[in-house]
């Protein structure tokens, strides 16, 4: 995070587009494979959730994991 603020510092100094396009790609693509081995890692997961819930109240979430290997 910290690379990818520092070479947008960079960018506006020195006007430079290829920088904003490059820093832009770098995080689209670290967001996108940490979003995609979030899904792949909770594929088997179900969460069922009560049909009501109100504000200031606890609610009870059930949580069904499937684990299709032996």
């Amino acid at each position: 995070m910290g690379l990818a603020l520092l070479s947008g510092v960079a960018a506006l100094n020195t006007a430079n587009n290829l920088l904003y396009r490059s820093g832009g790609h770098a995080v689209g693509g670290g967001c996108f494979r940490r979003g995609l081995s979030g899904r792949v890692a909770a594929a088997g997961l179900e969460l069922i959730a009560p049909q009501n819930a109100f504000a200031m109240r606890p609610v009870t979430l059930r949580v069904n994991l499937h684990n299709p290997r032996l």
